[in-house]
């Protein structure tokens, strides 16, 4: 699907943007995406429920837009892989605002 600009999200990315700017104001400034994910379930009073992938495919689409970046943790276990932790852009906060 084309979008005309950064700032046209299908419903789902919009969702998961604003989700996750209600956990950066709340203080949540990293947040993993099971985190994210539990967050859009509680909030699914007028929309569906997103399943976890779906979740990760639309941070994947926002980290394109530049609306969302990603940075590497320590896995929790030792050796084990590195976790994914998302964190707004100032573009972000601007399109989620």
């Amino acid at each position: 699907m084309r979008r005309r600009s950064v700032d046209h999200l299908v419903p789902n990315e919009q969702r998961t943007l604003q989700a996750a700017r209600h956990l950066q104001q709340q203080g949540t400034i990293e947040i993993h995406g099971y985190l994210l994910a539990r967050q859009l379930k509680g909030r699914a009073i007028d929309a569906p429920v997103m399943a976890y992938s779906t979740v990760y495919r639309c941070l994947d689409r926002l980290e394109e837009r530049g609306l969302i970046e990603t940075l590497e943790r320590p896995g929790l276990a030792s050796g084990g892989p590195p976790r994914r932790m998302f964190r707004l852009t100032d573009r972000g906060i601007e399109v989620a605002d």
